[in-house]
């Protein structure tokens, strides 16, 4: 609540504030003075961010903060968020009418210097995985290693990389990163052929936003802010979060191996370019801005 004080005493010494942009700050807006209008940017609701990510909390902290939330969502005019998924988490868990809520995806973290260029054929080359595991468990590292290493037992030619930290022992055939510089992300991108992320939970999808940047289709779970980031068929492949590896190994066998992928790469680059920048971000929240003065 001080955080909140001084906020509303900065804007009242302003004497200017018409319209504010918030980033994520639920418990600063109580206080901003009533005749300031609120556009706040988010991907998630406080009570879907708790079951994915924070665990189990107790009932006191739960309540108060979508008490708090709710609160808030009153006094914001225009939401901007970064999926469907978190449009609907927002709806059901704060109450929020639909119409106050506009999807604008994120743009990426990581940019391309070149515009990635796919070979047509490979043809008894690997095809070459990227895992990028900022959360092993939640990203379901065991998972995409389990399910990889089983298409490899059946005879394909399949190559992982994983980059970031483990909680377990890689088999020999993986090439494991711990670290790489954003140019060096930024290249594994570029160099690889799908990128593989069955995450149990994903709101704004930044690894994804940056590979699909690259031109590197993607097989993730069917589950949060995917739905909107990735085209099943057409920029990657959705499967449903079945928690069993058997699903993925389905998926790769019958589709991923199967498809186009340079031509995947191409639409998946073209759709991040129309539908994922931070240029066209910028402009909407603008718009938005704009339409409340």
């Amino acid at each position: 609540m001080a955080r909140s004080l001084r906020l509303r005493r900065a804007i009242r010494d302003s004497g200017c504030v018409r319209v504010m942009i918030v980033l994520a700050g639920t418990p600063d807006l109580m206080a901003v003075p009533r005749g300031v209008k609120l556009v706040q940017v988010t991907d998630s609701s406080f009570a879907a961010y708790s079951r994915n990510y924070l665990g189990r909390l107790s009932g006191l902290s739960s309540t108060q903060a979508t008490l708090i939330e709710r609160a808030a969502s009153r006094r914001t005019d225009h939401y901007a968020v970064a999926s469907g998924w978190s449009k609907r988490v927002l709806v059901e868990d704060a109450r929020i009418p639909p119409g106050k809520i506009e999807i604008v995806p994120f743009g990426p973290a990581i940019s391309p210097e070149t515009s990635p260029e796919r070979s047509p054929s490979r043809g008894a080359e690997p095809v070459r995985f990227l895992f990028v595991a900022s959360d092993w468990v939640r990203k379901g590292g065991d998972l995409a290693v389990e399910a990889l290493s089983r298409i490899r037992a059946r005879g394909h030619a399949i190559g992982l990389t994983v980059v970031g930290a483990t909680d377990r022992d890689l088999p020999p055939w993986v090439d494991h990163r711990a670290r790489l510089s954003q140019s060096e992300l930024s290249n594994a991108y570029s160099s690889h052929d799908v990128l593989i992320e069955p995450t149990s939970a994903s709101a704004g999808g930044v690894v994804v936003t940056d590979a699909l940047h690259h031109g590197l289709p993607v097989l993730a779970h069917r589950i949060g802010g995917m739905t909107t980031l990735v085209q099943d068929g057409i920029t990657g492949w959705l499967v449903e979060p079945s928690g069993m590896p058997e699903t993925l190994v389905a998926s790769i066998e019958d589709r991923v191996l199967r498809d186009d992928l340079a031509a995947m790469s191409v639409a998946a680059r073209d759709w991040a370019g129309a539908h994922a920048t931070w240029h066209g971000w910028a402009k909407r929240i603008a718009s938005a801005v704009d339409s409340l003065r």
